[in-house]
């Protein structure tokens, strides 16, 4: 990641709690361990869009309590 980093003038990082991203943990648990596997999502499954929109929803409203 860090050699990623050298093409970008301005890089953003947002910690987000693991349970206000359950899209990236299901995406994670998708994915096999072993290196020679690489997964290609052409559309999102219902249940991936699902869990995004309640990881938005969650991030929406944790941003306004916060402010």
């Amino acid at each position: 990641m860090l050699c990623l980093l050298k093409f970008f003038k301005r890089v953003l990082h947002r910690s987000i709690q693991r349970t206000n991203n359950k899209v990236t943990d299901y995406l994670a648990k998708m994915t096999s361990s072993d290196i020679e596997h690489f997964v290609v999502l052409e559309e999102l499954s219902h249940e991936t869009k699902t869990l995004l929109e309640e990881d938005t929803r969650s991030n929406i409203l944790e941003e306004s309590i916060s402010n």
